[in-house]
């Protein structure tokens, strides 16, 4: 198993729309967002105006999750109130608006693809996976994995790749506060 540590100032930024998003990670390496090459993103960006349009992405599904503040999404099938750490599944290609500010948090994935996101809270330190992982820090903590330690900053990330057996996390410190987004795609 690989365990690779990402810090705030790896992340490129841009500006879309309604703010400015953040590019976490981007599968595979040689992916490229802009030509729409590319087999999940991760990010998180910003939404600064009260009404926006979300990027229209055919052949995509999208994951959102208020991380600060909450939006409405809605498009021609949905229409979803999102509040802080909800997560809304919708189709990246129907043409969805959003309405309230917030920071967020998104996987797009292409649609033969399986995509999972969720909070993990630490009042339960154990906590396991299966399979490759993308870990994103909304607090500061620290993670054990098997006999590394990781002291993760706000916006520090983790991409666990190569897992081939139930892998154990520990989350410090014990408490009933959200410290980590998991993401898995496959």
């Amino acid at each position: 198993m690989n365990v690779e540590h990402f810090r705030s100032s790896q992340y490129h930024q841009s500006t879309w729309s309604g703010g400015k998003t953040t590019e976490l990670f981007l599968f595979p390496l040689e992916a490229n967002y802009q030509r729409r090459v590319f087999d999940y993103r991760i990010s998180s960006a910003t939404i600064e105006e009260q009404y926006s349009m979300f990027t229209v992405l055919p052949g995509y599904n999208r994951l959102l999750m208020p991380l600060e503040g909450s939006v409405t999404l809605t498009n021609s099938e949905q229409t979803v109130r999102l509040e802080t750490f909800d997560v809304g599944e919708f189709n990246g290609e129907l043409s969805t608006t959003s309405v309230g500010k917030c920071v967020d948090f998104n996987l797009i994935y292409k649609k033969s693809m399986q995509g999972e996101m969720k909070r993990v809270q630490t009042h339960n330190s154990l906590y396991s996976v299966e399979k490759d992982c993308y870990l994103y820090c909304v607090e500061q903590c620290t993670v054990k994995i098997k006999h590394a330690t990781y002291f993760l900053k706000q916006s520090d990330s983790l991409a666990l790749t190569g897992i081939t057996e139930r892998t154990a996390i520990e989350l410090l410190p014990k408490d009933d506060v959200v410290k980590l987004i998991y993401v898995s795609c496959n």
